[in-house]
């Protein structure tokens, strides 16, 4: 039970992944995108020549980043809080944000160099319009647990996808990357959206509504998944294929990208590599297991998401795209459900070039290397 309050208490780290899930009030709603699985994504951007690199200057230079404060975030913060990025010849300052709409805006406009963001409607929408905004690498997986109500799980009526017609299958936002991965959960029990009913619900009150038998199927990143099995509300319901890559529903999907202010990177090429070059320093020092056993980035991880290290440790352990690979297959699918579903303002999807631009990643790679994917 203490155990089960700790993780309680931490529903602002959930509010995160997406929170980058939560549409943003009075705007539209914000998104999220990831690949880790695979070694190779399905498909990569036109490649571009890489950007110049160079040495860290003798003088650290200024740069501004956004994030949501949750242990996806950790390659931003924790590489910050652990030196990594002013290794590389930078002196960055991180500001939290509640919702990756507001990221995106500061970003687009120049106030912010870069962020983590989600890829939703309101991220497409923005890329139409204009906005000054660049992808330069994938960021974590968009893992999450599809929670059955107990009583449906046990009495048998719910053991598989296509179970899933005419439930109350909530979500927490319409219009952000949750919304799509329903649709791929439901895709996998050859159903669509219209086949259930969509209750809107933050995701701490998804919980009690399963408990309430309020909701049928809830969809939550953790600590709610564990909380919710150790309350005796819900079982965590899984179609893995052989492969067992990540996540299930949607191999090499990506919660969040990280996205920069095109003017400046293509101004300061050098310092857009290096700020992808240290998060995905960071997130190979951390990923999966490996943060359990680093106390800097736990620590790191409590002072900006408020999770002790024994809660972290009690979750599902984060996975990065170790080498900033954006899925381009995916992002086109992501891209096509939003705009058959209503939810851009434009009808002929938007090249990857115009989404994009891997020179400074390749940049990075350069200096650092490729590894496995796991």
């Amino acid at each position: 039970m203490r155990r089960a309050s700790a993780l309680l208490t931490l529903w602002t780290l959930v509010s995160l992944l997406l929170v980058a899930c939560r549409p943003d009030a009075g705007a539209a709603p914000a998104p999220a995108v990831p690949p880790a699985g695979a070694a190779e994504p399905a498909a990569a951007a036109p490649a571009a020549a890489p950007a110049p690199a160079s040495q860290p200057p003798a003088q650290p230079v200024a740069v501004q980043g956004g994030l949501l404060p949750s242990i996806l975030s950790a390659p931003i913060f924790a590489g910050v809080d652990m030196g990594i990025y002013q290794q590389n010849g930078l002196d960055v300052t991180v500001e939290p944000f509640t919702v990756t709409s507001d990221i995106m805006t500061l970003v687009g406009s120049g106030r912010l160099q870069f962020g983590q963001a989600t890829m939703g409607s309101a991220a497409f929408n923005a890329f139409n319009r204009g906005v000054d905004l660049v992808i330069t690498a994938g960021g974590p997986l968009g893992i999450l647990h599809l929670l059955i109500r107990k009583d449906l799980w046990d009495s048998g009526a719910i053991r598989s996808t296509r179970d899933l017609k005419g439930t109350r299958f909530a979500l927490n936002g319409r219009g952000v990357i949750i919304e799509y991965v329903q649709y791929k959960i439901l895709e996998r029990g050859g159903l669509t959206p219209d086949d259930v009913e969509v209750p809107i619900l933050p995701w701490p009150d998804q919980i009690p509504a399963l408990g309430n038998h309020a909701i049928d199927v809830g969809l939550v990143g953790d600590p709610l998944g564990a909380l919710a099995v150790s309350r005796g509300v819900a079982t965590i319901l899984e179609e893995r294929d052989p492969s067992g890559r990540e996540p299930w529903y949607a191999p090499g999907l990506q919660g969040s990208v990280l996205m920069m202010n095109r003017p400046w990177a293509e101004a300061n090429p050098a310092a857009a590599s290096a700020v992808v070059k240290s998060y995905l320093q960071t997130a190979r020092r951390i990923q999966g297991t490996k943060i359990f056993d680093d106390t800097e980035a736990l620590a790191s991880v409590e002072k900006w998401v408020d999770v002790k290290p024994e809660v972290v440790k009690a979750g599902a352990p984060p996975i990065w795209t170790l080498n900033g690979r954006v899925d381009a297959d995916i992002l086109a699918d992501v891209q096509r459900y939003f705009i058959e579903s209503g939810g851009t303002d434009y009808h002929d999807p938007l090249p990857l070039d115009r989404l994009y631009d891997d020179r400074y990643l390749n940049a990075a790679l350069a200096e650092i290397g490729t590894v496995p994917e796991n």
